[in-house]
């Protein structure tokens, strides 16, 4: 028996290599956002206390633990929890949309529907707790996602939509070569998708109404054996002509998405290309988010929080609307095509250096300005704030944010079984493990009590298996602040809450 385990444990230390080889706290604490996208293998995996990545199928939790299923091995088997520093997995569950968000003193983060606020009390409707219930002494701030206004494009629509925009005419090409292209290499609109059977330079058009200076764009792009190859131009002042005029874009070329600022006599990237991971069912979940006063592009994947640019420049011209390039030679299919205004600001960054209120609470409007005062709750559809002049009745859709006083961060829990939970809509927390089952993970959490949380809704489950008790992954990391960005030999100032990104300055 113990010659078994210890070719086991070879075979898999042997293969823990060619998966990625071995990494210790400090290599963990040095990987950026851009290289944990390149060097952690595509999830699920486990990465183990001896600094191995193990690769594999996951099949599930049960009281004897991790059950895997590993390509070198035969038969599937058990990992303990005592061995593992973290797992990355691929959550299933599918999510109802969320309306507010609360931050805590302590660095979590959960998501849900409103039930009830009062002058001490928010209550919350969480898809894997629950309903919570959390004081307010708990809460650094309130977060507003009702975020976009009405629809202004809710489909592909029909082929009368769009502008269909002719190939660029190569004057190495014959003639004959050139109506070749202009007849077959064409967008069209079949079965309620977009779709170009492939050519570098094709494009497609169509005007957004009332020419709004923020948008969400949100849309399903299918490339089954490689990620799109497409570029996406948003704000473009000349629908029939992509290569000229004003816009931002984003470019999906080699396996990378960059964004880029096109203006007369200035075009150039915002910031760096960063890698994405081929989608095992080939369908990549997009989410574009863009400021046109601002030259903002927040970009998410699959519903998870991936990059924001922001340029120096501000985007000219009105934006008439939105066109798509095809690149290279690939099929491009886009789908479940939405266009909605965008009512509160772009990015999700909360600066810890924020003017607070010293009591009560300052309410941050989409359109900039401040109320302070104290906080009554929430009743009849409005938050309700008792300033030095009156009771000011607030609507959801106005507010972005509500700050409280700026507390000390409360004692990390000290027991010995922690594990920290990063979930599919990247809702954080950390709490004292306690077991797991086929149901699910369990655990103790100081605020809300014994709780038996879905594997299905989980990215990330680290057990604090660091030399100092703390968590390994990258994601759950905090950048150091006054640290030394090794890639760019600057100060790397992030902010104290790992996710959402920071900008990209260009």
């Amino acid at each position: 028996m113990k010659l078994l385990t210890i070719i086991l444990l070879t075979l898999v230390s042997l293969r823990a290599e060619q998966d990625g080889g071995f990494l210790t706290d400090d290599d963990f604490d040095n990987l950026s956002r851009s290289d944990q996208l390149t060097l952690l293998p595509q999830a699920p995996f486990a990465a183990l206390v001896r600094g191995e990545f193990m690769r594999g199928e996951f099949l599930g939790l049960t009281g004897k633990g991790v059950h895997w299923k590993h390509a070198g091995i035969i038969e599937s088997f058990h990992l303990k929890t005592e061995n593992i520093r973290f797992l990355e997995l691929n959550p299933t569950l599918q999510l109802p949309p969320a309306n507010f968000e609360v931050r805590l003193l302590s660095g979590e983060r959960l998501k849900g529907s409103l039930i009830s606020l009062d002058d001490s009390t928010i209550q919350l409707e969480n898809p894997f707790c629950g309903r919570v219930s959390i004081k307010l002494a708990h809460l650094d701030q309130i977060i507003s996602h009702a975020a976009t206004g009405p629809a202004l494009i809710d489909s592909i629509g029909t082929k009368e939509d769009w502008t269909f925009l002719k190939p660029p005419a190569k004057p190495e090409d014959g003639i004959l070569q050139r109506l070749i292209d202009q007849n077959l290499a064409r967008w069209v609109v079949h079965e309620g998708e977009l779709r170009c059977d492939g050519l570098n330079g094709v494009a497609v058009a169509r005007e957004v109404p009332h020419n709004p200076s923020s948008i969400e764009i949100q849309l399903t792009i299918t490339s089954p054996d490689a990620p799109p190859e497409l570029s996406i131009h948003l704000f473009a002042d000349q629908l029939e002509d992509w290569r000229s005029g004003n816009n931002l874009s984003l470019l999906f070329k080699k396996g990378t998405v960059a964004p880029k600022v096109q203006q007369k006599e200035l075009r150039g990237r915002m910031g760096r290309p960063v890698p994405i991971k081929i989608a095992a069912n080939g369908r990549y979940q997009i989410v574009i988010r863009a400021d046109r006063t601002e030259s903002t592009i927040r970009f998410e994947l699959n519903g998870e929080p991936f990059a924001e640019w922001k340029s120096d420049v501000p985007l000219k011209g009105k934006g008439q609307g939105i066109i798509l390039v095809s690149r290279d030679k690939k099929e491009v299919r886009i789908s479940d095509f939405k266009v909605f205004k965008a009512n509160a600001r772009l990015t999700d960054q909360y600066s810890e250096n924020e003017a607070r209120p010293t009591n009560g609470a300052t309410f941050t409007l989409i359109n900039g300005d401040h109320v302070s005062g104290k906080l009554l709750g929430f009743r009849d559809g409005h938050f309700h704030c008792q300033t030095d002049f009156a009771e000011i009745p607030l609507k959801p859709a106005l507010v972005s944010k509500i700050l409280f006083p700026k507390k000390n961060k409360p004692d990390k829990l000290t027991a010995k079984n922690q594990v920290s939970l990063l979930f599919q809509n990247r809702d954080l927390l950390t709490a004292t493990f306690i077991d797991l089952s086929a149901s699910g993970i369990k655990i103790e959490h100081p605020l809300f009590g014994p709780k038996e949380l879905p594997v299905e809704s989980i990215r990330v489950i680290d057990f604090h298996k660091r030399r100092d008790g703390t968590t390994s992954h990258p994601s759950l990391r905090p950048a150091k602040k006054g640290g030394k960005d090794k890639k760019r030999g600057k100060p790397n100032l992030g902010a104290a809450l790992p996710m959402p990104l920071p900008l990209k300055e260009p």
